[in-house]
Order: structure tokens, then C-alpha cells, then sequence
């Protein structure tokens, strides 16, 4: 894991306004082992790597990295898991390699195959940029389902891409305007979908493409704005809609078949992504994913692994206990984490310096303490993420296709009464609590949210407007771009409401939302996170998995459950989903409630929020906005409040 920068102009006085130390110390959290930088002999283009030594920890490995031709130059951020194959077929071909790198495999690669090829082969995760001397071109590419961030801004004259915003600003001195579409985008979803990002001027390269830019100084840039660039340069290699195609034309006719077959790629995907020559662990929350996966390692390993988990002070937030008898039966080398509210609570003004834009997820602050405590013991660590977009995790999907039947039955008049009373109930969440804990199901989180959420979904008409809004934050946003859910062409009737749901989180919410929250969280802190769940063959055995199999007895992730089962006894995980999460609503109403109401009163916040249905002042319960939407409005007001510490 790294980061990754370049920047490109025809007028080299004009290069780097920020300076080549700005780069580093933007980038040195993501790769505090090395960094160097290259610049053409014309002194128009600049590459730079900051490196977190992986693989090959000799300076063999360290870029920017030169092919043996000569022809091509790489600065690389991630892991290629199948490069032993790779080199094994440059070795058949008598191509020789100087160390061990995934990257000077990669980088070899496509001088032996091309570009579009050596993406073709290459499964890991991964950003990153070639240049190539011969065609005098530039490439940016980045992984299928959007594992590692890869960023490009444009404007006439200027080109430039990092790993993250801050690399950008580096070089750049500044990014120009606001991007107030896409701010829309961020109070109705929390966070910023691909492409768009904050800026008007910069993108996110979508996962699964590449992007071609010339480097030939004797050819004058188009005058064009970077969403030009995007709709001219920017192109598939790959597809999730082809893959899936590809998977449900050889569905799994038995659910045993099914168990083995995605079985066998997760044993697969877990020997290959712990493959390291550093100290690897596993992250074990002790739920469903967190679980399986450190139990396959843990199976796979010699001697006893490394997992960690966080304890939290709010007992229907915290997992701890089911973590701790989880490792026990594993034999795991445990370690729990144990934080107070107020740890936590001390990160939120320093989100900004994390997440590079504006980010509102709020697991993103125990993630990042997470990764703090992980790091002072290993450098990589395997994590669950991944296995409720792809294995029908989230309670939304059924509940969702639940009240998409139920809407499309009963009469609006009839919803719209029940929806009335609901909305009522959820003033009662005290006493709905008592009820649920005094029937043995634990505390249940968020009652109240839950209940207006529900109250509100039984107003609308459809799937699509349904999951929609079972997707956002409660924000009420009236204006702005098309919602994500209608720049897809998906099917939300009732037989393929969850399949299309699946679908469109892979394409959105994945990437968009966990990738990225987990993404910044541990490189914070240096450390590399691996995802076997999102490995591609684990992926493709997904697709082939009928929906009536992804759901068994009422309960999800059906698939996964079986295997775990063969690993762990049941009653360690046959328990309620938590959710790996903090007790947001309680916050914003006790000890973040000053904090949030001096950031979001100023006027530049405002002008932004009025693209939402509600106008009443932010407040306790008298704001009509959900948590969540209260979350993203303080986030980025407190992004937009360190805009000066960014410059």
C-alpha cells in the first residue's frame, strides 16, 4: 500500500506551485518507507511514489520504477495477489526480473502483454499510473470494484492525479470551486459517488477503468473541462455488468454446490491476499465476515495469527465479548482494544486531516482507532468488508423488497395511516427498548430511526424510490443531480428487487462509502487493509449464486453462514446483526451538541444546506433532519471550516 501523485504541464515553469516537499509530507501516512519523485528530461511531467514496503522490502521494489525496455514508467498503489502466476509466465517467455515486487511484475507485464492485457490478468487491488515514452501517453487505471482511490484534476493546460485530495492540493496550490451538484449528491448518500468529488475540477477514476492522457509536449492541450476529459479519455477494462452476466449463465442448481464452490475461492483468496513480507493480522469484530475470514487464516496458518477488535463503551454497540469467544475457540493471538465515547469523540475535529473530503459514515472513527492500536503490531491486516454487498448482508435488502411488495398491495390512503401511527411509536424508543431486551434479543440500535424510516418508505411509490431512500441519509434533498439508483438501468420489481439492490452497491455504496471509509482509516495509520471477500473469483462465485440460496429460515448471508459454520459452533454466531458503528443520534444530542451547532451556523454551510426540503435550524429534535443527515452536514461543515489549514 502507498500513494501515489503526478502532475503534468507544457510549461514547466509553471510545475509543482506546491513544491515537491508538500507532496511527501501529503502522502508520507500512506507510505512512510520511501519516497522519491522523476521528472522528464523536458521537465514537463512528475511522478512520485511514497512507499509502504509490502513486498520485496530491498530498494528493488521502490518507484518510481522503470521497465527493463525502458519503454514505460510506474508508480503503483496496492497489491496484484496473482502476481506469482504473472512472473511465472514472464519467466516461460525469458523475461528475467530483478527482485520479487507485485509491481515490477505488473510493470513487466505490460511491456509484455500491453496495458489492456496486463489488466486483463492482473486480480489485487490497485491505483496507479504509467507513462509510457514511446507513445508518449500517460494511463491511469484502478482495480474493479474500487479498492484503492485514485483522484485527477484538469483544467486547460494542468493535469494532475493522487491518491488523495491533499496530493492534489500539493501540487496543484489550489482546486478551484466547489462542486455544488455533487455536495447534493454528499447530504442525500454521505458521502460522493464516483466520479464526482468535491471540486469541481477533480474526478474519481470509477473502478474498473483507465484513463489516457498525452505527454507530447509538441501537441497543445484541448481547451476542455475535466468532465470532457472524463467522457473522452476514460474507459472500461472491465465490467461488473459483463461479469455478472457471465456468472448467472452457470447458476449453482444446489445450495451444497453453492457452499463448496464459494468455499473453495475464499480458501483461495485467503492464502493468496495474506501473502506478505511483513507481519500480516486479521481484523474479528465477531461478526458473520470479520469471522470467517480470520478463521480461514487462522486454519491456513502454522502457528497462532494476530486478530483485533475494538470493545466499545455502549453495550448495544459492542461485539467485544462474541470476539473474544470466537478467537478462544480459534486460537488466535487475541488482542481487544478497549475505547471510551471520549476517544472517539476527540477524533471528530481531526477528520478532515483523515479524510482528505468530506466523509459521513460515522464507523469511520472507530476504523480509525482500529487501525491506530492494529498498526503498532502488523502492517497488514485482513478485513471482513465486502461480504454484505456481495452474499446479501444488509437488513435492507430483505426489509426493502419487503416494503416494496407491501407498497405496491395496499392502497396509498392505508400506508400513508400506518405510516402516521409508526412515526408516533418512534417517540417511544425508551420503552421499545425495555420490550425488545425483556424478550431475550438484546438491545436493538437506532429503534427510533428505524421506525421513521419505515414510517416514511411506506409513503413512496416503487422499488426504486424505496431503496433510494433506504440508501440515503434522512437529509430530504430536494434538488440536485438524478439519485443514484436511476443512473442504472435495474429492475425493482419484486422478483429482482434484491439482486438489483446487490448490484447497485457493488457499483455505488461499495466503493463509494466502505471502500473509501476503510481506505483512509487504515492508511492514517500505515497500514494496509486486504479484502478476501472482494477477491474476483470470490466475486464471480457470488454472481452465481441463486437468490432463493442467499436466504435461508428468515436469515442472510445463507452462503457464508454454512461455511463459517464448519469452522465455528453456531451459537458463537447466530445472534442479531450490530454492525461495526457508534451511537451517533445520542451523540449529536448530548456531548456533540455544541460543537455541531457552532459549525454548522455559518453562512457558507447554510447556503449549502438549502438544497434540502427542511429550513428549520439544526438543533436537538426540533431540526427534522435524521442523525445522519445532522452527521454529514457537521462533516462537512468541519471539512469546509480546515479549508485554510489546507492551503
Amino acid at each position: 500500500m502507498c500513494g501515489i501523485a503526478g502532475y503534468y504541464s507544457q510549461h514547466p515553469a509553471r510545475m509543482l506551485p506546491g513544491g515537491v516537499q508538500r507532496v511527501a509530507d501529503a502522502l508520507r501516512h500512506r507510505g512512510p518507507d520511501f519516497n522519491d519523485d522523476w521528472q522528464s528530461e523536458s521537465g514537463t511531467l512528475f511522478l512520485f511514489h511514497a512507499r509502504l514496503s509490502i513486498q520485496d522490502l530491498s530498494p528493488a521494489g521502490n518507484q518510481p520504477m522503470c521497465s527493463r525496455s525502458g519503454r514505460y514508467r510506474i508508480v503503483f498503489n496496492g497489491e496484484i495477489y496473482n502476481f506469482r502466476e504473472i512472473r511465472a509466465d514472464l519467466s516461460r517467455r525469458g523475461i528475467p526480473l530483478r527482485g520479487h515486487s507485485d509491481t515490477e511484475v505488473l510493470l513487466e507485464a505490460i511491456d509484455c502483454y500491453g496495458l489492456e492485457q496486463a489488466l486483463q490478468r492482473a486480480e489485487g487491488m490497485f491505483a496507479f499510473a504509467v507513462h509510457d515514452a514511446l507513445e508518449r501517453m500517460l494511463y491511469l487505471a484502478r482495480d474493479r470494484l474500487g479498492e484503492k482511490p485514485l483522484y485527477y484534476f484538469y483544467q486547460p493546460g494542468t493535469f494532475a492525479f493522487g491518491s488523495e485530495l491533499s496530493a492534489l492540493r500539493a501540487m496543484t496550490g489550489a482546486l478551484g470551486e466547489l462542486d455544488q451538484d455533487a455536495i447534493a449528491l454528499y447530504l442525500k448518500y454521505g458521502y460522493f459517488p464516483e466520479p464526482v468529488s468535491v471540486y469541481r475540477a477533480v474526478r474519481k477514476l470509477p473502478p474498473g477503468t483507465m484513463l489516457r492522457f498525452p505527454v507530447d509536449d509538441a501537441r497543445p492541450l484541448p481547451s476542455e473541462q475535466v468532465t470532457d476529459l472524463a467522457a473522452r479519455a476514460v474507459q472500461p477494462y472491465w465490467t461488473l455488468d459483463a461479469c455478472r452476466a457471465r456468472a448467472e449463465s452457470e447458476p449453482y442448481s444446489r445450495f451444497d454446490d453453492a457452499v463448496t464452490g464459494v468455499h473453495q475461492a475464499l480458501k483461495s483468496a485467503v492464502e493468496r491476499q495474506s501473502v506478505a513480507d511483513v507481519d500480516v493480522g486479521a481484523f474479528l469484530s465477531g461478526g458473520i465476515d470479520s469471522t470467517l475470514v480470520t478463521a480461514l487464516y487462522q486454519h491456513q496458518a502454522s502457528r497462532p495469527i494476530r486478530s483485533f477488535t475494538i470493545a466499545f463503551e455502549d453495550p448495544s454497540f459492542n461485539e467485544a465479548g462474541f470476539a473474544r469467544e470466537i478467537a478462544r475457540h480459534l486460537g488466535t493471538e487475541h488482542r481487544e482494544i478497549r475505547i471510551q465515547d471520549r476517544e472517539l469523540l476527540d477524533l471528530v475535529e481531526d477528520l478532515p486531516r483523515h479524510y482528505s473530503e468530506p466523509h459521513a459514515n460515522p464507523s469511520q472513527l472507530p476504523a480509525l482507532l482500529l487501525s491506530k492500536y492494529t498498526r503498532e503490531h502488523v502492517t497488514v491486516s485482513l478485513a471482513g468488508d465486502g461480504g454484505d454487498e456481495l452474499f446479501c448482508g444488509y437488513n435492507r435488502y430483505l426489509w426493502g423488497a419487503r416494503v416494496a411488495r407491501l407498497n405496491a398491495r395496499l392502497p396509498r390512503a392505508l400506508r400513508r395511516l400506518v405510516a402516521a401511527v409508526l412515526a408516533a411509536g418512534a417517540g417511544t424508543a425508551p420503552t421499545l427498548h425495555s420490550l425488545t431486551r425483556g424478550r431475550g434479543k438484546g438491545p436493538v440500535q437506532n429503534i427510533d430511526q428505524k421506525l421513521r424510516k419505515l414510517a416514511d418508505v411506506l409513503r413512496l411509490e416503487g422499488g426504486e424510490a424505496v431503496y433510494d431512500y433506504l440508501l440515503s441519509t434522512g437529509s430530504g434533498v430536494a434538488e440536485g443531480p438524478a439519485p443514484i439508483t436511476a443512473t442504472r438501468e435495474l429492475d425493482w420489481g419484486a422478483e429482482r428487487f434484491i439482486a438489483s439492490a446487490m448490484m447497485l452497491d457493488q457499483l455505488t455504496y461499495l466503493p463509494g462509502d466502505n471502500l473509501a471509509k476503510l481506505d483512509r482509516a487504515t492508511m492514517a495509520y500505515s497500514l494496509e487493509a486486504r479484502l478476501p471477500l472482494l477477491d474476483l473469483p470470490v466475486l464471480e462465485q457470488a454472481w452465481r449464486v441463486p437468490q432463493e440460496f442467499h436466504t435461508r429460515n428468515g436469515a442472510s448471508k445463507a452462503i457464508l453462514r454454512e461455511i463459517l459454520y464448519q469452522y465455528v459452533p453456531r451459537h458463537l454466531i447466530e445472534r442479531p446483526k450490530m454492525g461495526f458503528t457508534v451511537p451517533i443520534a445520542a451523540w449529536i444530542d448530548g456531548p456533540l451538541r455544541d460543537l455541531i451547532q457552532d459549525s454548522v451556523s455559518s453562512d457558507l454551510v447554510n447556503t449549502l444546506a438549502c438544497t434540502t426540503e427542511e429550513s428549520r435550524p439544526l438543533g436537538s429534535r426540533g431540526h427534522g433532519l435524521s442523525p445522519l443527515a445532522v452527521w454529514a452536514l457537521f462533516v462537512l461543515a468541519n471539512w469546509i471550516r480546515a479549508l485554510e489549514d489546507f492551503s
